[in-house]
């Protein structure tokens, strides 16, 4: 059985290794192209050694063919993500940028509205000087102060600007999704800040293919916001149709979160496979096409693709889109082809053209949800027999929605750190409606020609999806409709996805030994989990976290934790958020009634006693010690006219932390100062958050 379905698809073998390539080129990154090339040359030399055997020595040593064919396909990953990385390149203008005083960037997607400033990602095409410019490759990150010149701004317009780039650093801040890491993966190393008088807008501009998709979601956009007047109404049609979420309220976002439906309102391969499987079925309802198999299903790719452009082709539908192509020509050329050949077919190619996109949540979610279905539907579904059409029609879309869920699980948890209880019954709602609103949108967007036909079919949008709104916000209140506060590592989530293949194949194939390692993979998971709790449940732990212009110290005691700054800290939703929240999550920590810290406050100085450790946090000179006062952690905040003599006279530290609460330009000032001691000097806007265990 197993051997055949090897032989039928190649390209199953081929993506794991490949993905095992990509990933050793993450974690092990050689930016050198030749010691690498060779590298994979004395692996393609070592895999052909067996084919100059005699023949009785090929078949003793057959199993060099099949370790050999992993090591080249394996390279081969590791090899195109060299060739993909800028860092191979002489013209990769980060090697260069520090001799040169300005930088001709193309801004290559629509800007970011964030709360001070505007974002832009742009290709930056020359360094320029006074007397000389370097013609040069490479994206990068611009947030420019707000100004009324940004409206004159769009995709292929070219700038110059003052060259302020720096490297993109982590947080730090435990828990915190690191961005810096994420845009490194998707080769994005430095940012700028730069103000209205540090840029101007030059004539130059070009236009490419990425500028007319972008062209068409902007008009797409417009569409739907004359005709569906509802603001929050028209912010979920445009993320549904095209996948724009920039404008959906928060709240919103996260009940649709909580219920588990929010892949509904974000684009991806759920509405490619509607367009495509539901053209297809019409399609072959025909007479025409139903002998004519092949031309239905072409046609189904090419509307399927000709709906993919009218959203702008984002990458979440453009990876979906290729992976149904793969699917529908697989069926075209081979209808006894495993589909999941197809489906890996398509997924190496995606990674041949741009191998970042494997550490794209929604590239993963996207087939995990695709193979969950393949794998698990059809037993699900014909586990319950139901003779009426209408149940019939329910348990199906039941046994959809928990097939689907299967593999995507323990990545859903890893990811957002929660798991929606009551997911059956809103996608149960939610995608029949959410169905009927993307055809009514397409609609609108066909014959938005027609103003009184476009007047009513937005009015119907509109109703339709604050009906579907009103429904979420009711099951997003209902209590633990969902499962928050979940925190696993990548060594967990490896173990649940073994765990889910074990007991998969004990259940398909009823061999006993896969349940006794999927028992023992669940017992490993519920160990670890136990174990870094009961090893956390006495450990000190102290934190100065990195939070722009704030102060903020935390100190964890077992599931404990005590702030003297959370007050100030909690004024910005975004803190509590994207730093605290995270961080109480990963360490298992709630607040105490009792302090677990002993603080005195006298003037300017906060003093800390905590597990055996003593702490001090100043921010001025405004004090007199009689003698040296010892401490094991100075930390110096909002100040910069702190100096060497002052403290060496005050206090003897082992530790000086400067917190993210000084004006990043006034640090450097502070550290030349205070060098003249001879004490290590921590900077949390440099180095990202400081984290002591003991």
């Amino acid at each position: 059985m197993l051997n055949p379905f090897w032989k039928q698809s190649p390209f199953v073998r081929f993506i794991l290794p490949f993905i095992l390539g990509i990933c050793m080129f993450n974690y092990f990154p050689i930016v050198r192209v030749m010691p690498v090339l060779y590298a994979f040359a004395v692996v393609v030399v070592l895999y052909a050694i067996p084919f100059f055997l005699a023949d009785y020595k090929k078949y003793t040593f057959r199993y060099l063919h099949g370790i050999g064919l992993f090591l080249v396909v394996g390279s081969s990953g590791y090899v195109i993500c060299v060739m993909h990385s800028p860092l191979v390149s002489t013209n990769y203008y980060r090697t260069h940028e520090k001799k040169y005083a300005y930088v001709l960037v193309r801004i290559n997607a629509e800007l970011e509205e964030k709360e001070k400033t505007f974002k832009a990602t742009v290709d930056v095409k020359q360094l320029v000087q006074q007397k000389a410019n370097l013609p040069t490759i490479g994206e990068a990150i611009i947030y420019f102060q707000k100004t009324d010149k940004l409206r004159n701004l769009h995709t292929g317009d070219y700038i110059l600007l003052k060259n302020k780039f720096a490297d993109l650093k982590s947080s730090g801040n435990p828990g915190a999704f690191d961005y810096a890491k994420y845009c490194r993966r998707n080769n994005v190393y430095q940012s700028a800040y730069v103000r209205v008088s540090e840029w101007r807008k030059t004539t130059l501009h070009t236009e490419d293919l990425a500028s007319y998709f972008e062209k068409l979601n902007k008009k797409t956009r417009a569409i739907l916001q004359t005709h569906i007047r509802d603001t929050i109404s028209a912010s979920i049609a445009e993320a549904l149709l095209i996948g724009y979420r920039k404008n959906i309220d928060k709240d919103i976002w996260q009940s649709y979160s909580n219920t588990g439906i929010v892949h509904i309102i974000a684009i991806s391969g759920m509405h490619m496979s509607m367009i495509y499987m539901s053209i297809r079925y019409l399609l072959l309802l025909l007479p025409f096409f139903k002998k004519r198999k092949n031309m239905a299903l072409l046609f189904a790719i090419i509307l399927m693709w000709c709906f993919a452009i009218l959203t702008g082709v984002p990458p979440s539908v453009n990876r979906a889109a290729v992976m149904f192509t793969f699917l529908g020509v697989g069926e075209m050329i081979n209808k006894k082809m495993p589909v999941y050949n197809n489906l890996a077919a398509s997924a190496f190619a995606l990674l041949c053209c741009n191998p970042s996109w494997l550490w794209d949540v929604g590239f993963q979610l996207s087939y995990l949800a695709v193979l969950s279905l393949v794998i698990f539907y059809k037993p699900i579904v014909d586990k319950i027999v139901v003779t009426n059409k209408i149940l019939n029609a329910i348990w199906e879309m039941i046994a959809i929605t928990i097939a689907a869920q299967i593999l995507t699980f323990p990545f859903c948890i890893y990811y957002f750190h929660q798991f929606p209880l009551l997911f059956i019954l809103t996608n149960l709602v939610a995608v029949p409606a959410t169905t009927i609103i993307l055809y009514a949108e397409i609609l609108l967007v066909a014959f938005h020609w027609i103003p009184p036909l476009a007047h009513w079919i937005g009015y119907a949008i509109s109703i339709s999806i604050q009906g579907l709104n009103q429904f979420v916000f009711f099951i997003g209140h209902i209590p633990y409709a969902v499962w928050a506060g979940i925190s696993i590592t990548e060594r967990q989530l490896l173990v649940l996805v073994i765990f889910i293949v074990c007991i998969s194949v004990w259940l398909f194939y009823k061999r006993i030994m896969y349940f006794m390692y999927a028992v023992c993979c669940i017992l490993f998971f519920m160990f670890s989990v136990d174990y870094a709790f009961i090893k956390s449940f006495q450990k000190h732990r102290m934190i100065v976290y990195q939070m722009p212009k704030l102060k903020s110290i935390e100190f964890n005691y077992g599931v404990q934790y005590y702030s003297t700054d959370e007050k100030e800290i909690l004024s910005n939703p975004k803190n509590s958020n994207y730093v605290l929240t995270p961080s109480r999550r990963e360490n298992h920590v709630t607040k105490m009634d009792s302090s677990i810290v002993e603080v005195a406050k006298k003037h300017t100085i906060e003093l800390y006693f905590f597990g055996g450790k003593k702490m001090a946090r100043i921010n001025n000179e405004a004090i007199s010690c009689k003698s040296r006062m010892p401490i094991d952690v100075l930390i110096i905040s909002e100040s910069s006219a702190i100096h060497a003599s002052w403290i060496k006279r005050n206090f003897e530290p082992k530790l000086i932390i400067l917190d993210s609460s000084i004006p990043f330009w006034k640090t450097e000032n502070i550290k030349t100062e205070l060098t003249a001691l001879q004490i290590p000097i921590y900077d949390v806007q440099e180095s990202g958050a400081w984290v002591m265990n003991w």
